[in-house]
């Protein structure tokens, strides 16, 4: 997912100005951005750490006695600072430093567009670290731009409802198959595969059914879609103004109370749905 580009100085500080970089050479430490590591991502937040690899060609440990850094999304500044602690570069070999990070989507996209059929928005790093080594002071500046996620949920609505014949067969028991539609609109460039939906239904202020769903369908990248909510209700156990809505099918106010799971490019993420209509229309199945 990243795409990466990164420049890599070495700059020394004023008393060593007066030596070569050829001599500098050989004790200078190298840093490299290495990766963007997703620690916790939902529609909300992603908690990621940038990571760096930096290596340290002398024969001694070297203590960070620097870092700052400055970090921006889609050209817009988002966050800056600075952060001493945590890094020992081992002896002659690479050490390894995450810069982490906590960012909230709604104000991620308060702040920047994130464009419908994209997953990602760019990201633009840079800083220095700060070595106090043998020779003396060492800041080495980086700069690191790549992909940075920008999860949206998909949106929800409810569309209709649609009611099937009812079956007689059993006086006692009647039942009637009913189906409860969805409009689902997906901001993403990637399809999105909707799972484990666990339900409850109202019709007219009366909780009608509960139940679960393995697969609710899939909605493709940068569109919309409806999908469906297939249940039977038993009209026995309904009365009064929901039974009226099954057998009249007049505009009713529905309900839907809803957790199930979005498979996104960024793994699985749960989501949540509190959706109601005041006037949703009921068709004929």
């Amino acid at each position: 997912m990243i795409r990466r580009t990164l420049t890599t100085l070495a700059l020394i500080a004023t008393p060593l100005m007066t030596l070569g970089c050829e001599a500098l050479e050989e004790f200078t430490p190298s840093v490299a951005y290495d990766n963007l590591d997703v620690q916790y991502i939902d529609f909300q937040q992603i908690d990621s750490d940038f990571n760096f690899r930096v290596n340290n060609p002398n024969p001694v440990d070297i203590e960070l006695a620097r870092f700052d850094y400055e970090l921006g999304f889609e050209g817009v500044q988002w966050l800056s600072g600075d952060n001493p602690d945590g890094l020992a570069l081992q002896a002659a070999g690479d050490s390894y430093w995450g810069l982490p990070v906590s960012i909230s989507f709604p104000e991620l996209f308060d702040v920047i567009d994130a464009l419908r059929g994209e997953d990602v928005v760019d990201f633009e790093l840079a800083g220095s670290f700060g070595f106090d080594t043998r020779i003396g002071p060492i800041d080495i500046p980086y700069t690191a731009s790549g992909d940075f996620p920008a999860l949206r949920a998909p949106r929800f609505s409810l569309d209709r409802l649609e009611v099937g014949s009812i079956d007689w067969s059993n006086l006692l028991n009647p039942t009637v198959d009913l189906a409860l539609l969805l409009d689902v609109d997906n901001e993403l460039g990637s399809n999105l595969a909707l799972w484990n939906l666990d339900y409850g239904i109202d019709i007219a202020g009366t909780q009608v059914t509960t139940g679960f769903l393995a697969d609710l369908g899939a909605v493709d990248g940068a569109a919309s879609s409806t999908v469906e909510i297939p249940f039977v209700v038993d009209l026995g156990s309904v009365a009064g103004a929901a039974y009226d809505v099954i057998v009249n099918k007049e505009p009713a106010s529905v309900g839907l109370d809803a957790g199930l799971e979005v498979d996104t490019p960024f793994g699985v993420v749960p989501l949540s749905l509190d959706l109601s209509d005041g006037s949703l229309s009921v068709t004929s199945r």
